[in-house]
C-alpha cells in the first residue's frame, strides 16, 4: 500500500514573498500621485468589490517561469496557489484604504480638525496632536510609548476581524462549498489566471486565445484611464475626471436629479467590476 506524499509548506517562498510584498507595495504606493492612488497600488483598485491587483500581477509574473527551463517544472498550479495566497493577503495592508486611509485619517484628524478628533476620536485611537503631526515631518525619534496604545488598537481591530471573518467561513464552507459548490468570484478569476500559466494543468488553446484577448480588451480600455490621470492634455475619454473616484466609482453631485432617488449616490463604471460580477452567483440555498 503505498502512501501519499504530505504536501510540505514552503516557508522560505512564503517568508520572503511577504517581506518583498510588503517592501515593494509600500514603496510603490508612497510614489502614486494623488491622480493615480486607490487605482494602480498593489491593493484596492475596485473599492466597491474589494478587488485587489496584487494576485493577479503576482501570478502572472511568477508564471513567466514557466519560459526558463531551470524553474519550469516548478511553476506549478500549488505552487500558484502558495503565491495567490501570500499575494493577495499582502495586497489588503499595501491599499490606499489600509494603512494609508484607515487609521491614517484618524491620526492626522487630530491636528487638522482638533475640536472634532478631540470629541469623539479617543486617545487608543489616536495619539494627541503633537504626537501626530510628526508623521508629517518626521525627522524625529520615534515615542513608541504614546504610539503603543493606537498601534495595539488597529491591530487588534485586523486580528479581531479576521478570527471572526475566519469563524463565518468555516460555518458556512461546507454548506457553500461542498453542498451547493457557490463559486467565489474573486478566487475565480485568479484561478483562471493560475490555469493558463501552470505548467501541470493543460488549457484547451482555444481558451488560451481567450484568455488572451481578455488581456488585450483589458489594456485598451484601462490604457486611456491612466493617460488621462497622468497627463493633463490627454481626452478624458470616459469622463474619468467628472465625479469620479480614481477607481472609478462615480458619484451624485449636490443638485443632480438622481439624488432624488434612494441609496443611489453612487455607481460603478469599471468595466471591471462588471466582468467580475458575471461570475456571481444568482441565489444561495441557505
Amino acid at each position: 500500500m503505498s502512501e501519499t506524499g504530505k504536501e510540505r509548506m514552503p516557508w522560505a517562498l512564503v517568508t520572503i514573498l511577504t517581506i518583498l510584498m510588503g517592501s515593494i507595495g509600500t514603496f510603490w504606493i508612497s510614489t502614486l500621485p494623488g491622480s493615480l492612488i486607490s487605482a494602480y497600488d498593489l491593493g484596492i483598485v475596485v473599492c466597491g468589490m474589494e478587488l485587489t491587483s496584487a494576485p493577479f500581477i503576482v501570478v502572472l509574473i511568477a508564471g513567466l517561469g514557466r519560459f526558463f527551463k531551470g524553474v519550469k517544472v516548478k511553476i506549478n498550479a500549488t505552487l500558484l496557489t502558495y503565491v495567490y495566497t501570500v499575494a493577495i493577503v499582502s495586497s489588503y495592508f499595501i491599499s490606499t484604504h489600509w494603512p494609508w486611509n484607515i487609521p491614517l485619517r484618524f491620526w492626522l484628524d487630530r491636528f487638522m480638525y482638533p475640536e472634532d478628533s478631540q470629541a469623539f476620536v479617543p486617545l487608543f485611537m489616536a495619539p494627541p496632536a503633537e504626537i501626530t503631526r510628526q508623521l508629517t515631518f518626521g525627522k524625529v525619534p520615534f515615542p513608541l510609548a504614546e504610539w503603543l496604545p493606537s498601534i495595539l488598537y488597529w491591530w487588534l481591530c485586523q486580528v479581531l476581524f479576521g478570527l471572526f471573518m475566519l469563524s463565518i467561513a468555516n460555518i458556512l464552507r461546507r454548506r457553500y462549498i461542498d453542498i451547493e459548490k457557490v463559486p467565489f468570484p474573486h478566487a475565480m478569476a485568479v484561478y483562471e489566471s493560475i490555469r493558463q500559466v501552470s505548467t501541470d494543468i493543460k488549457v484547451p488553446e482555444r481558451m488560451a486565445k481567450f484568455f488572451l484577448l481578455g488581456l488585450i480588451v483589458g489594456i485598451c480600455l484601462q490604457l486611456p484611464i491612466y493617460l488621462q490621470a497622468a497627463f493633463p492634455w490627454f481626452p478624458d475619454i470616459f469622463s474619468w475626471r467628472v465625479n469620479t473616484c480614481p477607481s472609478g466609482q462615480q458619484y451624485a453631485g449636490w443638485g443632480e436629479t438622481v439624488l432624488g432617488l434612494v441609496s443611489l449616490t453612487a455607481w460603478n463604471k469599471q468595466p471591471l467590476a462588471y466582468a467580475i460580477a458575471y461570475m456571481m452567483p444568482l441565489s444561495v440555498l441557505f
